[in-house]
């Protein structure tokens, strides 16, 4: 089942991660090394241990405020793609017409990233950009579960309101990359704070899955709101 999988690889990810974040002290101090040369350049935060590291850069108030955002919406934007079909089938919608959903999504997304892409080499305003994108994504999110109940004659909107979402949505990773990088340049790597991003998503991810896929036994309209309201919680913490 879908749930045990999930639950073997995280449980797989979370060893691997926790092994890496113990064990990966300092780089070593080689003499005539690339790495002791490349290290002694470097910023100080860069020496230090990756969980040290992480641990740092998660108790900034802003980027904690960024992580919790990210990680909440576009986590469970993913699971959202991932289980859609099982989402909106119980109410009358087709395999077709999941599939005509989310190429729509994904054509508004690479829209929206290029749209932003332009608004942001020219104006830097990251946090607007971000709070724009997970407010209105929220907001969409939020149109969606309420058509989605409606059945196949609310097809129209269930496109709109989906597409919008990833319109949104999708442009939030790289902003988010690079937002946190001006954030917190020049104290930490970009790789770092672009990692605990990603990690962040895919915990939400994974867990949301689970919760998910254990709600649409019950009921596939709670599971939807279930869905929607961790996009909608990670809108309110990017208000913060």
């Amino acid at each position: 089942s879908i749930g045990s999988d999930l639950g073997g690889q995280t449980i797989a990810c979370t060893v691997v991660v926790i092994v890496c974040a113990v064990g990966m002290g300092p780089p070593s101090e080689k003499p005539g090394g690339l790495t002791t040369e490349f290290v002694r350049e470097a910023d100080p935060a860069m020496q230090a241990g990756v969980l040290h590291v992480s641990l740092n850069a998660l108790a900034h108030p802003g980027f904690r405020t960024l992580w919790l955002a990210f990680s909440c919406s576009l986590g469970t934007f993913n699971t959202i793609t991932t289980l859609f079909e099982e989402l909106i089938k119980p109410h009358g919608f087709t395999d077709d017409d999941a599939s005509n959903c989310l190429a729509s999504t994904v054509v508004c997304g690479l829209i929206g990233a290029g749209f932003f892409a332009v608004f942001l080499d020219r104006t830097h305003k990251y946090r607007l950009v971000l709070r724009c994108c997970f407010l209105l994504s929220g907001a969409s999110m939020m149109a969606f579960a309420f058509v989605v109940p409606l059945g196949r004659t609310a097809l129209p909107w269930v496109i709109l309101t989906l597409s919008l979402a990833g319109f949104f949505l999708t442009p939030v990773m790289p902003t988010a990359f690079e937002a946190s990088a001006a954030l917190m340049s020049p104290d930490f790597g970009e790789a770092v704070l672009s990692g605990l991003l990603m990690m962040g998503g895919q915990v939400v991810g994974v867990a949301a899955t689970l919760g998910i896929t254990l709600a649409l036994r019950f009921s596939a309209t709670f599971a939807l709101w279930m869905s929607v309201g961790f996009i909608v919680l990670g809108a309110a913490v990017s208000m913060l």
